[in-house]
C-alpha cells in the first residue's frame, strides 16, 4: 500500500471479477500525468490480459490433480532488469499463449492489435457447432473487436 495522499481506482466493470488498477500520486498534477500515461500506453491492456490469464488459471485449478500445481512449470514472465518510470515509453507487451488456444497465423484485431484466436461454439437452439476467429478482448457482439466465422 502506498503512502501517497492521492489515490485513484480504475475498475473495468461493476462486479468483483472485473480487472482493476490503482494509481497513487503525491499531487493532482502527478495523478493527471500518470492517468494520461496509462490512457496512452499499453499498460491497461496488459492489466486486462493478466487478469484474463489469472481467471483462466483459477478456472482450471479444480481440474488439476491434487499437488499438480506444485509440479507445473512457472509461466511468469521475467521481470525487467531496469524498472520503467511513469514517463518512460512502455515496451510492447507480448501476451503469453495459453494452453489449448489456437492463434490465427496472421490476423490481428484492428482495435487493440491482439492476435485473433479460434473459438468453437455449439448453438443451444440447433446443436450445430460453429468455428470462429475472435479477438480475445471481445466482450459483446458488435463491440468493434475482430470476429469472423471460419469457412
Amino acid at each position: 500500500m502506498s503512502d501517497l495522499p492521492i489515490k485513484a481506482t480504475l475498475k473495468a466493470g461493476s462486479d468483483f471479477s472485473a480487472p482493476w488498477l490503482t494509481v497513487d500520486a503525491a499531487t493532482p498534477e502527478e495523478l493527471e500525468q500518470r492517468l494520461y500515461t496509462l490512457a496512452n500506453g499499453s499498460a491497461l491492456a496488459a492489466v486486462v490480459e493478466a487478469a484474463n490469464v489469472l481467471k483462466a488459471a483459477n478456472n482450471a485449478a479444480p481440474l488439476l490433480p491434487s499437488g499438480a500445481e506444485a509440479q507445473a512449470p512457472a509461466a511468469a514472465p521475467a521481470a525487467p532488469a531496469q524498472p520503467q518510470g511513469w514517463g518512460a515509453p512502455a515496451a510492447a507487451a507480448q501476451p503469453a499463449q495459453q494452453a489449448g488456444v489456437v492463434l490465427h497465423p496472421t490476423d490481428v484485431c484492428p482495435v487493440d492489435n491482439q492476435r485473433v484466436q479460434e473459438k468453437v461454439i455449439t448453438s443451444k437452439k440447433n446443436g450445430k457447432t460453429y468455428e470462429m476467429w475472435v479477438c480475445p478482448n471481445q466482450r459483446t457482439r458488435g463491440d468493434g473487436h475482430y470476429s469472423e466465422f471460419k469457412n
